[in-house]
């Protein structure tokens, strides 16, 4: 135990082998006094209490002992038979080699015409997320012999079972009969149920996942399991299950042990922290106070806006006006032009009556001179 307030502050180291359980522990202390200990099993002490013998051997010698008991009238071995020997009866194999190892485990299928073949890749690439390994496995077609030689022949489909009773009343092995089992009456909520070929109905999960639960029941109910080497696993990993936790428990440690070093730097860290935070005042001071120049300057900035508007505006009214005059201007022109067109056409008027003023003097001149003459002429 240790407090979730206090950090641990000192591990004992782990003193040798003295002969004393007592002695050979560690202890780690922390500052509200909790003490918490770990105690390291001396595996010598141990077998000189027991006189001469090992802890390990006595329990083997104990499992041992407890399987030589077990193992009696109970089933060895298992065939479990599909009617390709590919996919169904293979998982039930690997799945009992793995449940069970001690177990003498085969499949095999009913049919011949699908010898050598493979595993399909989906329910290979189930098995191996599960930690089963298919991919060695080829089908074959299975003998009355090792059928014989099996303690428990399990089929997944009724029909193939009836198909493997009557091969065996031809060949007259009533024995065989009697060893038959269905893996889905194992199972209380498929009892009575057919685990169909993954093939047929595509899906491979959900075959994969029955089988397995099959196996498990069937490993339970014919208890497999009490064998003598299924007991040593048993207390094998048993052992490094307690292996596994001790470390734990000292990664735990450490972890706390860095948590206690980094909680012994905050004090300097605060220290710094307030140093750092004088000097950010007068940052702060400094930045206020450009904030205010900075605010005045805007508003200053926005006054000359507006003056500047103002005076754009006034310009604009300006060049509006100029526009005005130049409009003005242009159709004064205009009339000048027109007048200036007039002036010209009554001039050219002006000179055609003249010209025909002097033409008429001239004919009125000559006119005056005939009349003249002839008046002179008359008179002579």
């Amino acid at each position: 135990l240790h407090s979730s307030h206090q950090s641990m502050s000192m591990m004992a180291p782990r003193p040798r082998s003295t002969g004393s359980t007592e002695e050979s522990s560690a202890a780690l202390v922390g500052q509200n006094g909790f003490v918490t200990i770990f105690l390291f099993v001396d595996a010598e002490e141990a077998t000189r209490k027991n006189g001469g013998v090992s802890a390990d051997s006595a329990l083997d010698q104990d499992a041992k002992t407890k399987a030589d008991d077990d193992v009696r009238g109970r089933p060895d071995s298992v065939l479990f038979l599909c009617l390709a020997g590919t996919d169904r009866s293979a998982i039930a194999e690997a799945w009992v080699q793995k449940l069970s190892p001690p177990t003498a485990t085969a499949s095999a299928g009913l049919s011949s015409h699908f010898e050598g073949a493979k595993v399909s890749s989906e329910s290979q690439r189930i098995a191996k997320a599960n930690g089963l390994t298919l991919e060695r496995h080829r089908a074959r077609k299975f003998s009355l012999e090792e059928a014989r030689n099996s303690d428990l022949i399990v089929f997944f489909d009724r029909t193939d079972l009836l198909d493997f009773r009557e091969t065996c009343r031809e060949a007259d092995e009533s024995l065989c009969i009697q060893k038959t089992r269905v893996l889905s009456d194992y199972l209380d909520s498929h009892r009575q149920c057919t685990i169909a070929d993954p093939y047929h109905t595509g899906n491979h999960a959900e075959t994969f996942r029955v089988i397995e639960l099959g196996v498990r029941a069937m490993l339970e109910k014919e208890q497999f399991f009490r064998t003598e080497t299924g007991l040593l696993d048993v207390v094998t990993q048993q052992k490094r299950e307690l292996v596994e936790a001790n470390k734990r428990i000292l990664e735990l440690h450490y972890q706390l042990q860095e948590k206690a070093a980094i909680a012994a730097l905050v004090p300097g860290l605060k220290k710094q922290l307030r140093a750092g935070l004088v000097g950010t005042t007068q940052i702060i001071e400094e930045v206020q106070d450009l904030q205010r120049k900075l605010q005045d300057a805007c508003a200053e900035s926005q006054t000359l806006k507006r003056t500047l508007a103002a005076r754009l505006e006034e310009i604009d009214h300006q060049r509006i006006e100029l526009k005005r005059v130049k409009e003005k201007n242009r159709r004064q022109r205009e009339e000048i032009g027109r007048r200036d067109e007039e002036i010209r056409s009554l001039k050219r008027k002006l000179a055609k009556c003249r010209r025909e003023l002097e033409g008429e003097a001239r004919a009125r001149a000559t006119l005056e001179e005939r009349i003249g003459e002839m008046l002179v002429s008359g008179g002579t």
